[in-house]
């Protein structure tokens, strides 16, 4: 008993001297519940860049338009840009090489839908 009230005499003043914590700003539930902008990213054999399957625009539902994108390393600066027609995007992205890649093409039948391989196979360097 003479533990509890010496604790409740002193938490007031531990309370008061405590730092004051700036609210967390909460995060949209939408950001949790989208589709990534840009998946399935594979990087080159030395390490300089980055080549993936980017979403222009997630509003148009399965008309969405993709686009191959590759970006250099470390800054990240956009590279080369692949544009694929409506229903349609990057597949298996494949280094074959330290600057040249191999995309298969994939056609979007739904939003939930698996993609479906149209055969197409597209060849380009990392420098467009």
């Amino acid at each position: 008993m003479g533990l509890a009230m010496c604790l409740g005499a002193i938490a007031p003043s531990l309370a008061a001297d405590a730092p004051a914590v700036a609210p967390v700003p909460q995060l949209p539930v939408n950001d949790f519940a989208r589709f990534p902008l840009l998946r399935d990213v594979v990087m080159s054999p030395d390490g300089k860049y980055l080549a993936g399957s980017y979403e222009v625009d997630q509003t148009a539902g399965t008309n969405s338009k993709f686009q191959l994108i590759v970006f250099a390393l470390p800054s990240l600066k956009v590279t080369a840009r692949l544009n694929f027609a409506p229903w349609h995007m990057p597949g298996l992205i494949t280094w074959v090489g330290s600057t040249r890649l191999v995309v298969s093409e994939n056609k979007v039948t739904g939003s939930l839908a698996a993609e479906q391989p149209t055969g197409d196979i597209i060849a380009l360097n990392a420098d467009g």
